[in-house]
């Protein structure tokens, strides 16, 4: 009796973890390609302006998280958002074993004020969350980069 609720637990354990993962190295491959190409055929149709929301409706799987760039490290304003589309946990599997990030780094036109973006992240503990989303979605953007 032992040994079957070691294991089931073992099991049990082995399946929770799997769970963890949110989307393969594949998927997230594909997004940045299509994310690339998506900027590369707007840049060609000469549109007046691509915003956030227009990147963002292009994404094929969630946004775990955000993070954010300055000019400068004296700068007091932001002008990229990085997307991050896996858990902590994946991030330092990913690290341990030298798998490649796919993020999307969004240029932002008009540089954001630092403290707004940085009182934003810590209120949604770096999470991006509907107000996160609300807040970006509207910006006009310079250019992006997926890698």
């Amino acid at each position: 009796m032992k040994t079957k609720i070691l294991l089931f637990n073992l099991l049990l354990l082995i399946v929770s973890c799997k769970a963890q993962t949110t989307y393969g190295e594949e998927t997230l491959k594909k997004q940045s390609e299509k994310i690339t190409n998506f900027q590369q055929q707007k840049r060609m149709s000469k549109t007046t302006k691509i915003t956030v929301g227009d990147i963002l409706s292009k994404l094929d799987v969630p946004i775990i998280s955000f993070g954010f760039e300055t000019e400068t490290w004296e700068s007091n304003s932001v002008n990229v958002i990085q997307l991050y589309f896996y858990t902590a946990k994946e991030f330092k599997h990913k690290m341990d074993n030298k798998i490649k990030f796919h993020d999307i780094y969004i240029y932002i036109k008009n540089p954001l004020p630092l403290q707004d973006v940085f009182l934003l992240k810590k209120k949604n503990q770096g999470k991006w969350t509907k107000e996160v989303n609300d807040y970006f979605k509207d910006m006009e953007v310079e250019s992006v980069r997926a890698e």
